[in-house]
């Protein structure tokens, strides 16, 4: 699971950087596979989110967390 993770962020980090176009360079399996590896991140952040209080520092941490996981699932759709 952690080499899965590892290269959805990778994918998304690269896609973020050049922009659509290089999507070409990863075939579509692996896009799939980095979308599911994202979404199940942002699953277990926001599971996570819930146990902490609104405005503790842990709350703020993983509310930021969940943003960038987000941003990145968007640029590999």
């Amino acid at each position: 699971m952690l080499e899965a993770n590892l290269k959805a962020l990778h994918i998304a980090h690269a896609l973020m950087q050049e922009g659509p176009p290089i999507k070409t360079r990863f075939p579509q399996n692996e896009l799939d596979d980095a979308q599911w590896s994202m979404a199940s991140m942002i699953a277990k952040t926001e599971e996570a989110q819930a146990k902490f209080s609104s405005g503790t520092s842990q709350h703020t941490l993983l509310r930021n967390r969940l943003s960038a996981l987000k941003a990145a699932l968007a640029s590999i759709n």
